[in-house]
């Protein structure tokens, strides 16, 4: 099993082995690692696998069966791109890895089937009258959520719900890059931004044809906000409480590449089933597109969805247009999310 496996690590890990020894202890306990990742994969413990996976490629960063391993556990959870980056590694270190050849073509042909399926969700919501051209009975479709439904699935957003920046700059790092740059139409170039999948700050300032001088300051600016980013208070116990309430947890959040760099380096990455971030999406929230990717991604009904963010529009008023249940937690960056809905839902929250 994951624990006895795990419970082996720990105890090794305990040991200081004489310097003679230190070769065949590192060998027992990369083993351990290894198998500790493939019970984790076969029982679904996916935080688990990519512990383990990670502290073998400390130790080797070669090691194919760890990188094939964590790419499992990364395409389980929706990350796709990291998933083929190790696939991809694989390849490159073992050409004839027929796993891993199969596991990056079905990742091309998942994308070829969502990117239909989100072609037709367009094409469906561009036919649907718009809010100003529909009749006025059209205009209240607005579906209610049924308030004696349960919810079995909490969706939550990243900023100002679950993590706070500690050193916030006003105005934030890319406005203050716009404006410099005196782009006319800053809310359509922040949706643009947004929804791509730029790498770094670096990769944001030359979006915009930034020059050096600029492209230097907003990117010492970032850093300065992303070294600060911190949780808020009982976020990661909420969340795993709610996991062992048998809560389906999904986070959506809209956000710039760099940005997204917390949801890994906090631990929100193993508390989700499901990540959803529009610098991955190429989508930005309130779209409806965003709304329903979530229905399907969690296989369940709008209304069996609670949805907790602190923003009026896009995380209360927009689900709620489709029927989801929500919870808006207040602006100030106070209070978490997590805990709020543990709150609602009468889940008990233990350190």
């Amino acid at each position: 099993s994951t624990q006895s496996t795990w419970g082996g690590v720990t105890m090794l890990s305990s040991v200081r082995p004489n310097p003679g020894d230190r070769e065949v202890y590192d060998e027992v306990r990369i083993a351990l690692l290894k198998n500790q990742a493939a019970a984790g994969l076969h029982v679904g413990e996916l935080s688990v696998v990519i512990k383990a996976c990670n502290q073998v490629l400390e130790k080797d960063p070669f090691d194919v069966k760890a990188l094939y391993r964590r790419g499992q556990a990364h395409w389980r959870q929706d990350r796709v791109k990291m998933a083929r980056a190790d696939w991809q590694q694989v390849v490159r270190l073992d050409p004839g890895n027929d796993e891993a050849h199969t596991m990056l073509q079905r990742l091309a042909d998942d994308e070829a089937k969502e990117k239909a399926t989100m072609k037709k969700m367009f094409s469906s919501l561009k036919n649907s009258p718009s809010p100003s051209s529909a009749k006025p009975a059209a205009v209240a479709k607005s579906v209610p959520a049924a308030p004696d439904v349960a919810p079995r699935v909490v969706v939550l957003s990243l900023y100002g719900t679950l993590v706070r920046i500690a050193r916030k700059q006003t105005p934030s790092p890319l406005l203050h890059l716009l404006q410099d740059l005196q782009i006319p139409d800053l809310r359509a170039t922040v949706d643009k931004l947004l929804a791509q999948p730029l790498e770094n700050a670096h990769g944001v300032a030359a979006a915009v044809a930034a020059g050096p001088e600029l492209a230097k300051r907003f990117d010492a600016a970032v850093e300065k906000e992303l070294s600060s980013v911190e949780l808020l208070p009982q976020t990661l116990p909420a969340l795993l409480a709610l996991r062992k309430g048998g809560f389906g947890l999904c986070l959506v959040a809209n956000c710039l590449s760099p940005y997204s760099k917390p949801v890994e380096t906090l631990g929100l990455l193993e508390c989700f089933d499901h990540v959803l971030l529009s610098c991955e999406l190429g989508l930005v929230k309130p779209h409806p597109a965003v709304y329903q990717l979530v229905i399907e991604k969690m296989r369940c009904r709008a209304e069996e969805i609670l949805w907790c963010g602190d923003h009026p529009g896009m995380d209360d008023a927009a689900p709620k247009r489709i029927g989801m249940q929500t919870l808006q937690v207040p602006r100030g960056e106070t209070v978490s999310g997590a805990v709020a809905v543990c709150q609602r839902l009468n889940v008990a929250v233990t350190d």
